[in-house]
């Protein structure tokens, strides 16, 4: 699978203001940027959208959990690495209000939408829920049944420079 077909199907982003540093415009430039704080990076685009050197394009996609967990397999699969949904924290660690409506820096992710996206930490309300962040509201919440049908942000352990 190409790396372009691949990305319609997967990707993700995080904005400026969760990172020690601001982004070089090298990594602005290219489909994954790295947070150094954490020590992890991610798809600049959402899921279902591609990069295509400059944005993301198309449509991002909804994803029920088992759908996103598996995006995050076949991304390992084809672009190496262990990429993964976040956890809660790493997800809110890209809410951004000042940025207004997204909740996200855009410059970093662009054309983000306003919308809950997946984390992969399991609710305390129910074992089988898992925690998602609203990126309009900038709200997180913990009951999501693994039926329902969010956006998908994946990351991985930052691969040595």
């Amino acid at each position: 699978m190409r790396l372009s077909s691949l990305l319609l199907l997967i990707a993700a982003a995080l904005p400026i203001s969760a990172f020690a540093a601001e982004p070089t415009p090298r990594q602005l430039s290219q489909f994954t940027v790295r947070d150094p704080t954490r020590g992890i990076e991610w798809l600049r685009c959402a899921a279902g959208q591609t990069w295509n050197g400059t944005t993301c394009a198309g449509e991002p996609r909804l994803f029920s959990y088992d759908e996103a967990t598996r995006a995050a397999a076949l991304a390992s699969a084809e672009l190496g690495g262990r990429w993964r949904l976040p956890s809660r924290e790493e997800l809110e660690s890209l809410l951004c209000a000042p940025c207004g409506v997204p909740q996200i820096d855009t410059r970093t992710f662009p054309h983000s939408p306003a919308a809950t996206f997946w984390s992969s930490t399991t609710s305390w309300y129910s074992s089988t829920q898992h925690w998602s962040v609203n990126f309009r509201t900038g709200i997180a919440s913990g009951r999501n049944p693994p039926g329902m049908r969010h956006h998908v942000r994946l990351v991985r352990e930052a691969p040595a420079k």
